[in-house]
């Protein structure tokens, strides 16, 4: 990297065809554009060409170091981006995930599969999901910090095999829960004018124009428990995930194993799915 690279950058990326200038709270629309004539009009008007797809590929990065307490580990997987229908239904599977720490007060009273199990097993300290949506891909991944010496292999397995779980049966009662707390999530990002300013400029730069709360909540109350199972089995299902681990990582699983885990419970949740079914 170098300061050629950083121009010709800046040059590509930085046009007026590419801006979206958004504002947020007492904001008069006539000093929004006098803020927009003095400050971008220098800037030029080339058109950005469209990348090439880029292929995902899974992966693994260990770093071994037995001197740390924690080990700390990422588990990540390809998503789509933020111009794509199954948007929607990422983020209500990002909050199905959920997050955890050992000293919260929910405890294993959590909404929570992932959050219920490792916390009835002590088996992390924290862990969180994030799923960051760019306008063509994205990245979906779960953050996690397990005390050295803990099962770090059963951690993971619980984490695959969750996913397995969701891609087979998800009740009414977790869904309708997910979307409540998906939407509280939406309302307290947009109290912060700085948040809605993003928010707003993201929609725009993906669908080319402002997204309502409305029509965000809409569009949550739209998805359907096939709608989450399609993804999971779609692109968490038989998949190469991406692995990332540091600190005192011997019983870390081989990738292989991992990459088994994204399958092995395939045959297993279909035969739960279809007992349901029958027994319904």
């Amino acid at each position: 990297m170098n300061a050629e690279n950083l121009l010709n950058w800046k040059n590509q990326f930085y046009s007026q065809n590419n801006l979206v200038l958004v504002g947020t709270g007492a904001v008069k629309h006539e000093q929004l554009e006098e803020i927009a004539a003095n400050s971008f009009n220098n800037l030029p008007k080339s058109v950005i060409n469209p990348f090439d797809r880029v292929e995902y590929v899974g992966s693994e990065i260990r770093i071994r170091d037995d001197t740390a307490h924690i080990c700390k580990v990422s588990y990540a997987w390809e998503a789509v981006g933020r111009s794509d229908p199954h948007f929607w239904t990422y983020l209500l599977i990002h909050t199905l995930v959920g997050q955890w720490k050992k000293d919260s007060i929910t405890g294993t009273f959590s909404s929570s599969r992932w959050a219920e199990n490792v916390s009835l097993y002590n088996l992390v300290n924290s862990f969180h999901s994030t799923y960051k949506a760019y306008n063509a891909t994205g990245l979906f991944q779960i953050y996690s910090e397990i005390v050295a010496g803990l099962k770090l292999d059963d951690a993971t397995y619980i984490i695959f095999n969750e996913f397995q779980k969701l891609a087979t049966y998800i009740t009414p009662d977790e869904l309708f829960c997910a979307k409540n707390q998906l939407k509280r999530y939406i309302l307290s990002q947009l109290e912060n004018p700085k948040n809605l300013a993003e928010w707003i400029g993201e929609g725009v730069q993906a669908t080319n124009r402002a997204i309502s709360t409305a029509e965000y909540f809409q569009r949550i109350d739209e998805l359907t428990m096939d709608d989450i199972q399609s993804v999971l089995s779609t692109f968490f299902t038989d998949v190469d995930p991406v692995l990332v681990a540091h600190g005192p990582i011997e019983d870390f699983p081989d990738y292989n194993i991992v990459r088994g885990w994204t399958s092995c419970m395939l045959f297993i949740g279909i035969t739960l799915k279809f007992f349901f079914i029958n027994k319904e």
